[in-house]
Parts: C-alpha cells; structure tokens; sequence
C-alpha cells in the first residue's frame, strides 16, 4: 500500500491529476470554553459510602444502589469525568465533586434514593465549582422619565407579542 504522497506523485506523472493540492494536517487549537468546544469543570466525583448492614448504614442504601444501577451509564456518558468509588465505615454517603479551577463541592446524600442521587450528580457535573452570587444589587431601578408606554404586562399585551 502507497503512501498518499507516492499515489499523488504517481498520478501527476501519468498527467491525469493536474493539480492536487497537498495535504497539511491544521494544529488544532487549545480548548478553551466558548471558542472551540466546551470543557466540562468537573474533573474528578468521589461517591463516599458504608457498607449497609442490619445493624448500622442504612442511610447509605441509596448510593449503594446508583453505584450497582446507574453508574456505569454515567462513566460511559461522560469520559472526562473521573469517577472514583470508596468505602467510609460509619459515615454517611456523600459526594464530592473536584472541579478544574481547584474549588470542591460536598453534598450529603443520606437517606437517598438512587433517582435523588442521580439528581445531585447531575447538578454537581453541569456547576463550575464557584459559589452562587446574585446579578443584581437588589435596588429597584430609579428613573428621572418614565417610560412612555408604561410597564409592559404579559398579561395586557396584544394578541401579536403572545404566542
């Protein structure tokens, strides 16, 4: 088998490829979020939990059970996520997220079912590590003009802005 190049040579020589350009493989470029594609913040999820017994780990029923049930269809969704699994003996379960920036999350899952646990993994992977901080300041708007045609009102509005 010929190399792409010796097969272009060849067909230049016997004058039936005029012109083929050739090919230069692009360096792809860094990831970065919102250029070229997204880069989850969330590296590594630890699932903390006790072995439930008769006597004792009853809360950790629920994780005991996403880690047999659903786990695997997450790891295999989201490659880029390490999941890593560990027993701690008269604990209750938890999970800790570790993202990129350095920032970890924690969240206590006693007494869970595995669709609640689903729920918090899901919320842990789709967050950046950061804390929740408001947008506004909380001071309503003053205004000197008010606006010509008033407050807006979904509910008094024509018939053309409802869906």
């Amino acid at each position: 088998m010929s190399t792409p190049k010796a097969t272009i040579e060849a067909l230049r020589a016997a004058g039936l490829a005029r012109r083929i350009p050739e090919f230069h493989p692009k360096p792809l470029p860094k990831p970065r979020n919102g250029v070229n594609a997204f880069v989850l913040q969330l590296g590594k999820l630890y699932f903390h939990y006790d072995i439930p017994t008769v006597t004792s780990g009853g809360s950790s029923k629920g994780m005991v059970n996403y880690i047999k049930t659903k786990l695997t269809q997450f790891d295999q969704k989201h490659p880029s996520i390490e999941c890593i699994i560990s027993r701690r003996p008269r604990h209750h379960p938890c999970l800790r997220g570790v993202y990129m920036n350095g920032k970890e999350k924690v969240i206590c899952v006693k007494n869970f079912d595995a669709n609640q646990i689903a729920k918090k993994v899901e919320r842990l992977r789709t967050t950046s590590g950061f804390k929740v901080k408001r947008f506004t300041s909380g001071k309503p708007v003053l205004s000197d003009t008010p606006s010509p045609a008033g407050l807006w009102d979904p509910l008094t509005a024509s018939s053309t802005f409802q869906p």
